[in-house]
């Protein structure tokens, strides 16, 4: 299965996986433009997909961020990076429920 990458980029945001606790992780989003230290921090809980075909093309298992529908139950935006262990409970909860 392909892993989420440390550093990645989507819609224009750059990312890095800062800390990972089993599926849930705490990344730092950033625009290419944005000053120095300037970054929003997201909890979220690694999504996973075993495969698929699109036509004649097969997607490779893989794990992906969460889709923005889910974003409050399956992603959080954090204030401090200190959060991140309380965030781990709460979408844990979320998961479970």
């Amino acid at each position: 299965m392909k892993t989420l990458p440390e550093k990645f980029s989507s819609n224009g945001f750059d990312f890095t996986i800062l800390e990972r606790a089993g599926d849930v992780a705490l990344l730092s989003k950033r625009k290419p433009n944005w000053g120095p230290g300037v970054e929003v921090l997201e909890a979220v809980v690694v999504q996973r997909h075993h495969g698929y075909s699109i036509g004649e093309n097969q997607i490779p298992a893989a794990e992906s961020m969460p889709r923005s529908e889910t974003w409050g139950k399956l992603g959080l935006t954090l204030n401090r990076r200190e959060d991140f262990k309380s965030a781990i409970a709460k979408l844990y909860r979320n998961t479970v429920s």
